[in-house]
């Protein structure tokens, strides 16, 4: 569930900066006299609401990244505690045969 919300947090949050980011650019074309495209990235990216977009972005997809790996490792032990049961009862079977 938390990296279910995690997910769509951090799609949000690219979503917000996609459309931020275009803001962003739109209003530098507009406002800078014979600017490239090369400038407008660059004024962009300098930009604090862009910055700040960019870090929620980055946490959000760390949170992602995190959560994902927690749940891959409680998967692994899962799966391991799963095999060691498993050896267990063909162990304990192979007892109760040999006894008889």
């Amino acid at each position: 569930v938390l990296l279910a919300r995690a997910k769509a947090e951090y799609e949000g949050r690219r979503l917000e900066f996609q459309v931020l980011e275009a803001n962003l650019a739109k209003h530098f074309r507009e406002t800078l006299p014979k600017v490239t495209e090369k400038a407008v990235e660059d004024a962009v990216v300098r930009s604090p609401e862009w910055q700040e977009a960019k870090r929620r972005v980055i946490e959000a997809k760390q949170e992602v990244d995190l959560l994902s790996t927690l749940v891959q490792a409680l998967e692994t032990k899962r799966d391991l505690l799963m095999t060691y049961l498993s050896w267990k009862k063909e162990l304990a079977k192979m007892n109760r045969e040999i006894e008889f």
